[in-house]
């Protein structure tokens, strides 16, 4: 199911279930982010100092094994992943 047959069904619910617009404004709100494909990401190694990138997104290798994105260290790099995805989805 696309993301249009997705807001289709969330406003036929709410017509059927007399639902406010604001109603159906929000439940369509709130279902966007899990419409929304995760980020794909690319691996770099510009002077052994690996990163990842995708979209505009960037996570950092920093020393003692540790991840940068956006002002949080991450000791793992697939929890960076997930919080970039998630800045992604909400913006």
């Amino acid at each position: 199911m696309d993301m249009r047959d997705k807001i289709a069904d969330i406003v036929r619910g709410g017509i059927k279930g007399h639902a406010s617009f604001d109603e159906v404004a929000d439940a369509i709100v709130a279902a966007l982010p899990d419409m929304i494909a995760p980020l794909v990401w690319t691996l770099h190694s510009p002077d052994d100092q690996p990163f990842w990138s995708a979209k505009g997104y960037s996570i950092e290798s920093v020393p003692r094994d540790t991840w940068y994105f956006m002002g949080c260290y991450y000791a793992d790099v697939e929890d960076a992943k997930v919080a970039a995805n998630t800045h992604y989805r909400s913006v």
